[in-house]
């Protein structure tokens, strides 16, 4: 039984990770449109057309946008960005659009990424145009703003859009992780499951051999 003891650790370690959840704080310090604008690659106006996470059981997210308009960089109508949507990340909703600054793919990433504390904004025209008048200096003094200062340039309608959106929001965000939890288990689930299986297969077969042995010990008797 001494050979099995290993497969047993095995087992108790690979059980461990499946309920960590995230216990480290992080804070993010503010920070102006003109300093997320200059360390950006890449800004668009974009909708979100799909989401899958890869591997399931993590926060890693592929996004993928239709991308309608280009503030900074260049690139075809659809990419597809990396966005961990643990901590400070995003959580980007199917069907939404935004003005995303993303940071470019290189020989490490093989996307482009939304990184952490990095500032998302809902696709409103004024946000658009605020960023073009920082872009071709006709305004730039709104590079000095703090970032979600930039709210502050949405005409009143656009404001109640907002609210309305915000709401539409978190419900998605609330029913997601409902979805995300109940799949984790699922997957947690199957993964013990085929461990101990294995286990115990090990064992059956183990002591299949020790009698088949002992039987030939004792037929030569």
């Amino acid at each position: 039984m001494k050979k099995f003891l290993p497969l047993f650790l095995v087992a108790i370690i690979f059980q461990i990770p499946f309920s960590l959840v995230d216990s480290f704080g992080l804070s993010c310090a503010p920070q102006t449109l003109g300093e997320i604008y200059e360390q950006s690659d890449l800004v668009f106006l974009g909708t979100v057309t799909s989401k899958e996470y890869w591997p399931p059981s993590t926060e890693e997210a592929k996004i993928t946008f239709e991308i309608h308009e280009l503030l900074k960089g260049t690139y075809d109508k659809t990419i597809i960005l990396s966005s961990n949507e643990s901590f400070w990340g995003y959580n980007f909703g199917e069907g939404l659009q935004y003005v995303v600054f993303a940071q470019g793919a290189g020989e490490e990433n093989q996307y482009y990424s939304v990184p952490l504390c990095t500032p998302v904004f809902y696709g409103f025209q004024s946000i658009v145009e605020t960023i073009q008048s920082f872009q071709t200096k006709e305004n730039a003094e709104i590079g000095d703003i703090e970032a979600w200062g930039i709210y502050e340039q949405l005409t009143d309608k656009e404001k109640g859009e907002l609210e309305k959106i915000q709401e539409y929001d978190h419900q998605r965000i609330g029913k997601e992780a409902e979805s995300r939890v109940f799949a984790n288990n699922i997957f947690s689930y199957l993964v013990i499951s085929g461990i101990i299986g294995g286990i115990s297969l090990s064992i059956f077969i183990y002591f299949k051999r020790i009698l088949k042995s002992r039987k030939i010990s004792s037929d030569a008797k």
